[in-house]
């Protein structure tokens, strides 16, 4: 069953969610359910994981193993574990 429910919201801001709502072809009201029912299950929607999105895009060089510093001894380390350096 819909309830009406009546917010006070900064203009600038609703003029950002109007703005979305019409480039996602969605209401304000079905923006807000997505919103609310995001935050209560506590999802993130359409944003994958560091991992899925960075995951093996490093690319150490030798120039990188040979460094005197915390990056230099991080890519050596990397090394000896088997990890691939160009």
């Amino acid at each position: 069953m819909k309830k009406k429910l009546t917010l006070s919201i900064e203009g600038a801001i609703v003029r950002k969610i109007k703005a979305y709502s019409r480039r996602s072809g969605k209401s304000v009201s079905e923006f807000f359910e997505e919103v609310v029912e995001q935050i209560t299950n506590n999802k993130r929607p359409d944003r994958k994981p560091w991992s899925a999105t960075w995951g093996g895009t490093l690319q150490l060089t030798k120039a990188d193993a040979a460094r005197d510093d915390r990056m230099g001894y991080l890519v050596r380390k990397a090394k000896a574990k088997g990890i691939r350096a160009k």
